[in-house]
């Protein structure tokens, strides 16, 4: 086994030591037999070819540092888990899958494999695969069978049957080690910094930079493929062996460990093993040995098995990962799972016989535990000393509602009647009024048996002739749902109508004698279940209680204070809570939850573990790190992930850009935000998640900022200032001239006053002359240009009415002289009424007006011009300036006829994209000819050039013309682009 670095870290010698003495006196004393277990199956996920869209044989699974979990199928090489869908990671054109993968303590993922030997680089979406095929020395042929990979610190070992290349600083040194035919090649271990190479029909050895250093040559260690090396005790070494299981290495000899998980192990043949962070061990089996495989607990004891008595649709697994919340990764011949184990809840269901019912309520009575369900009641058989798992087996073929331990015998609720566990069986022994829930032995006297019924509270009184029905004793109305004890010997009822009521005992007869409403201190509505929890408080006594609320499942301590809530992992394994019970397990309080799903076997002190930290992962599209953005910039797009792998995985999300927001975002599930266009200012998008059990991640943050317009820069603002200074200045200094040459001026004012009068007369009369000689000359000008835009229409129309006589005066029939006139005509109409000068044309209109001249074309150069028109019938709405592909066409006819050798053929084609851009195509045969081309061909030249002038002035920054040649064809491309969307 070679297990992942970042689970495995150096440790000092001392505390290495002292963990490998634990761990090999839990694997030989066992501390138990797994006898008496009430173990549950543990909850997972399931990732199914089709469905998951992966592959069917899954190799390996690995995790980055960011928390992307990636796994090796045969379909693409390499797949990652974005949260909810596995996306590909294109790998080698010709390998045949990934075998393994390591990951260094730098957290590069390398990978091995037939014809693969590389790393990826980069995370989730933007994560790729780099070969270093191409940096193996000269000596070696290829990768075809890489079988394992380790990584050891930086150094990273592939091995094949012939060698074992490794790999560091950037270059690959050859260790050769040729392997026994049909062995696969060797395994490599790893114990703190040291690697190991085992190999059937080898000895154990130790790899020392580019040294085989032997440790023990034993017929054990020759005769059996080694699945795992652990340290010992004392510096020696604990062997896993395949088929005769635990050894250990002493003073150089290899001799047998008294291991408890060799009597489990005896028999079968691993494939491979796993020690998780909390000391517990998987493993699993070769398909000679049936596949599947096992589980022990950090004390060695069998915990149980893999395969699909767990409720795995497969047992052909092919290894074994734990990820970083713990949860074990099997790949196996058809998909994927990952196990919640090791983990403080086990699951009871239709899997290991609870039924599909939900679980209504459960107690233990005689030490056995049974549950009640809509199937009837269960009895639990705890793990038997063969493997086999803790199992439910009904005893009840009959829908339960409560159950209830009781010194005559174990009580069940049925629909209309109350049962009593008999040697025989269960009898009937009250009839009830049907829709009942509750059951409660009274503590005023302990004889009676207080049954919430479908119309109120009913009585049941043991005595020494059996069960007595002492009928309904109190009338509510309403079924009721719960019942329990109050402080003051009252009994607190909840009811299906959200209602709590208070019933009150006569201190004389002991009979009910008031019922009072009393919801405020009841919330049914709030509460789907509760009990007593055993569990000390803080302040050291007892007295705290479970409560189930639809927002989770609270331990609440006595008086109130902070609660603390079992993670939301129970609730999504339970479903809708029924029920609640804890009580007193070997390793501490166990708390068992009846739901919707099932029922759930919690280990209390373990369930509030501290929660693992992730972070969230932010990439960005259209900007990067400290970016300087134009002030027309393109859409900014960020995406983000925190990822959890639980089987309550959901996770929301927080975000801001700060900047332009100033608090976070409501917490939401979508992952991408967007912004079109921004202001000018510096920028931090900023996004942190929640799992579902209100951890916080780590937030994810990107900087950038959006530069202003150039008007706005520092440099125009300064120039701003210096000009108004200097405005400033010239006024001071005008103003100050002005003051000094007044006293001049007054000095003359008479004089100067009577000449400036006569002088503004006479301006009066020339000004007016002026003003009367512009207004005749704008009048002549403009009776000038109406009489040009008649003579400009007249010509025209008069054109068009004359080639109409023409065409009537020509005989009818096929002539072609009349055919020839009569499309010329209808040129000339088209380009005369136009529908709306202002707004330009449309696209239909443009298209007809082309055929128009194309038929004329058609006329005159017969079979010689071969014409094909695409029109995409839903644009022809589409509006245009008039006249913008005549020019186009008229250039393809010219230049065509100039440059074909024979025939020109003229191709028209007009669509939409999918960005919604307007594609227009015109091509003729022939070739291009650059503008400063020396050929002969009678051209203004101008003709591009008014056509990207209108462009530009109709379509700015909105289009694009391509020109392109090829086979004999010349493409023009025209490409109008939708206005951006503000």
């Amino acid at each position: 086994m070679h297990s992942d670095p970042a689970q495995h870290r150096p440790a000092p010698t001392v505390v290495s030591g002292l963990r490998a003495a634990v761990r090999l006196l839990a694997l030989v004393c066992g501390f138990g037999a797994a006898c008496g277990s009430e173990l549950g199956r543990p909850a997972f996920r399931d990732f199914p070819p089709g469905r998951s869209q992966i592959g069917f044989l899954i190799q390996s699974v690995t995790q980055d540092e960011t928390g992307f979990v990636y796994l090796a199928d045969n379909y693409v090489a390499f797949r990652y888990y974005d949260g909810a869908v596995w996306r590909p990671i294109p790998g080698p054109a010709e390998s045949a899958g990934v075998r393994k993968f390591a990951r260094t303590a730098d957290g590069t993922i390398y990978a091995g494999g037939p014809g693969v030997i590389g790393y990826l680089r980069g995370a989730g979406g933007m994560c790729e695969f780099v070969s270093l095929a191409g940096r193996l020395p000269p000596t070696e042929l290829g990768c075809d069978e890489i079988n394992d990979v380790l990584a050891a610190g930086q150094t990273v070992y592939f091995a094949d049957e012939e060698k074992i290349l490794r790999w560091r600083d950037g270059g690959f040194r050859v260790i050769p080690f040729q392997s026994p035919p049909r062995s696969r090649g060797p395994r490599l271990h790893r114990v703190g910094e040291s690697v190991f190479v085992a190999v059937p029909g080898r000895p154990l050895c130790r790899l020392v930079e580019e040294r085989l250093e032997e440790v023990a040559d034993d017929p054990v260690v020759r005769a059996e493929a080694i699945v795992m090396i652990e340290p010992g005790p004392a510096g020696g070494l604990v062997l896993l062996t395949a088929g005769r299981g635990f050894f250990q290495i002493a003073g150089g000899r290899v001799v047998p460990l008294a291991a408890e998980a060799n009597r489990w192990l005896a028999g079968r043949t691993i494939w491979r093993a796993l020690r998780l962070t909390d000391g517990s061990l998987g493993v699993i089996f070769t398909s000679v040995s049936g596949d599947g495989g096992m589980r022990f607990g950090p004390d060695g004891r069998y915990v149980g098995p893999l395969d699909q008595t767990l409720g795995l649709y497969t047992k052909a697994f092919r290894g074994l990962f734990q990820d970083r919340e713990g949860g074990l990764w099997l790949p196996s011949e058809v998909g994927a799972f990952r196990l919640e184990w090791p983990s403080a809840l086990s699951v009871f269901d239709a899997v290991n016989g609870l039924g599909a019912g939900a679980v209504a309520g459960v107690v233990r009575h005689d030490g056995v535990l049974y549950a009640a369900t809509e199937e009837g009641v269960f009895r639990l058989v705890p793990a038997g000393d063969d493997g086999r798992g803790a199992r439910f087996e009904r005893v009840l073929k009959q829908p339960a509602s409560a159950l209830l331990s009781h010194p005559a015998g174990l009580i069940a609720l049925g629909y209309a009647e109350l049962l009593a566990q008999t040697a025989t069986g269960f009898a009937a022994v009250a009839a009830t009024p049907p829709g009942g829930g509750a059951l409660l032995r009274s503590e005023r006297e302990p004889d009676c048996v207080w049954v919430g019924t479908g119309r109120g509270l009913q009585a049941v009184r043991h005595t020494p002739q059996g069960w007595r029905d002492e009928g309904l004793q109190m009338s509510f109305g309403e079924t009721a749902q719960a019942v329990r004890p109050a402080a003051d010997d009252s009994l607190w009822v909840s009811t299906t109508g959200a209602q709590g009521f208070r019933v009150r005992f006569s201190p004389a007869t002991g009979r009910p004698e008031r019922l009072v409403s009393s919801p405020g201190e009841y919330a049914a509505s709030e509460i789907l279940a509760e009990c007593a929890a055993t569990m000390p408080n803080a302040t050291g006594g007892s007295g705290a209680r479970w409560v189930a609320r639809p927002t989770g499942i609270e331990l609440v301590p006595q008086g109130g204070g902070e609660f603390r809530r079992l993670p939301q992992l129970a609730n999504a394994s339970a479903g809708a809570v029924g029920c609640l019970r804890e009580e007193r397990g070997p390793d501490g309080p166990v708390l068992w939850i009846g739901g919707a799903r099932g029922l759930l076997r919690v280990e209390v002190a373990r369930a509030f573990a501290k929660p693992v930290p992730f972070a969230a992962v932010l990439t960005a599209a259209g900007v990067r790190e400290s970016e300087r953005l134009a002030p027309a910039h393109a859409p900014v797009r960020f995406d983000y992930v925190a990822l959890r792998h639980q089987l309550a995985d959901s996770v929301s999300y927080q975000t801001r850009l700060a900047g332009l927001e100033e608090g976070w975002s409501a917490w939401t599930a979508e992952r991408t935000r967007a912004f079109v266009r921004l202001p000018a200012g510096a920028y931090r998008f900023e996004v942190r998640a929640r799992d579902a059990d209100g951890t916080l991640s780590a937030p994810a943050a990107l900087g950038f900022s959006v530069m202003p317009p150039w008007w706005l820069t520092g440099w125009a603002i300064l120039g701003y200032a210096a000009g108004g200074a200097g405005l400033l200045a010239a006024l001071v200094r005008i103003r100050t001239r002005a003051l000094r040459l007044r006293a001049e001026r007054l000095e003359g004012m008479v004089v100067q006053r009577t000449g400036e009068l006569a002088q503004r007369n006479l301006e009066l009369v020339r000004l007016h002359k002026l003003e009367l000689d512009e207004k005749i000359s704008a009048r002549l000008g403009e009776e000038k240009a109406r009489l040009e835009v008649l003579r400009y229409q007249l010509n025209p129309h008069f054109l068009f009415n004359t080639l109409a006589s023409i065409s009537a005066a020509l005989p009818a029939g096929g002539s072609t002289a009349r055919t020839m006139v009569e499309r010329l005509a209808e040129f000339c109409r088209l380009t005369l009424h136009r529908a709306d000068e202002r707004d330009g044309t449309t696209l239909g209109e443009e298209m007809r007006l082309l055929r128009a001249y194309l038929e004329i074309e058609k006329s005159r150069w017969g079979e010689l011009l071969e014409v094909e028109i695409a029109c995409d019938p839903a644009i022809e709405g589409e509006r245009l300036p008039h006249f913008l592909l005549l020019p186009l066409v008229e250039n393809a006819l010219k230049y065509g006829r100039a440059t074909s050798p024979d025939r020109v053929g003229l191709r028209l084609a007009l669509r939409r994209n999918r960005d919604g851009a307007l594609v227009i195509e015109v091509a003729n045969t022939g070739e291009w000819l650059e503008p400063a081309a020396g050929k002969n061909v009678a051209s203004l030249g101008i003709g591009l050039d008014n056509l990207r002038e209108r462009l530009n002035r109709y379509y700015p920054r909105l289009h694009e013309l391509a020109i392109a040649h090829r086979d004999g064809w010349v493409m023009v491309t025209l490409r109008i682009l939708p206005p951006p969307v503000l």
